[in-house]
């Protein structure tokens, strides 16, 4: 671990170092700017206080406070956290984690991820930036254009561009609305397949059944 700062004020007594200025702290392949930073020599914690941006291959995260740990690798991003993940994808966080070995980016708060016309709103979760899945828990709720989906739970293969929907699962656009206990619904082909106690409504059409498919 290296850290690089304007200036240096270190207590040998209790092993914490504050930096000052434009500071750069390097760490297996992360890179952490900041202008204020402690770092704890005996905990290996590494703490920012304003504005801290943090670099880990083709992820940026970057929030008003935070604490990165040398030991694990993992960094607790807290105050108005705005990560750049891969293709273009933003997120708007109170809190999360970033485990910068596994690539995992671990939702604590109320989060909205937003990628062109997708928006998903969750409150916990997580998203593996290699893999790019996701799992959002906790009142989440998807969006693209005027369809809207809600579930308990939500999965989100971006790769495939598939999106389940488990338990108490609900999708609906201007014209067509479903539900069923899961749905599973392709944004390449616009194909929603629904799985048990599934209903279908468009206009004055309705179908129930165990499964029902559908194009939107």
């Amino acid at each position: 671990l290296q850290i690089f700062g304007d200036s240096l004020k270190f207590d040998g007594n209790l092993g914490i170092a504050d930096f000052l200025g434009k500071i750069v702290l390097k760490h297996q392949g992360q890179q952490l700017f900041t202008d204020l930073l402690q770092y704890n020599l005996k905990t290996r914690i590494a703490t920012y206080f304003t504005k801290g941006i943090l670099l880990s291959e083709n992820t940026k995260l970057q929030s008003n406070k935070g604490y990165y740990y040398a030991k694990t690798g993992k960094a607790f991003l807290k105050d108005s956290v705005i990560p750049l993940l891969q293709e273009r994808m933003y997120l708007l966080s109170d809190s999360l984690v970033y485990d910068t070995k596994n690539k995992m980016v671990h939702f604590t708060g109320p989060t909205l991820i937003e990628k062109d016309s997708l928006n998903i709103y969750t409150e916990k979760g997580f998203y593996n930036v290699e893999t790019q899945q996701s799992y959002f828990g906790n009142n989440p709720r998807y969006k693209r254009g005027t369809q809207i989906a809600d579930a308990k739970d939500i999965y989100h293969d971006a790769k495939n561009k598939i999106i389940t929907l488990v338990h108490d699962a609900y999708i609906r656009d201007d014209k067509q609305a479903a539900k069923a206990d899961s749905i599973i619904f392709n944004e390449s082909t616009n194909q929603v397949s629904l799985f048990h106690n599934a209903w279908y409504k468009e206009g004055d059409r309705e179908l129930s059944g165990d499964e029902i498919e559908f194009n939107r």
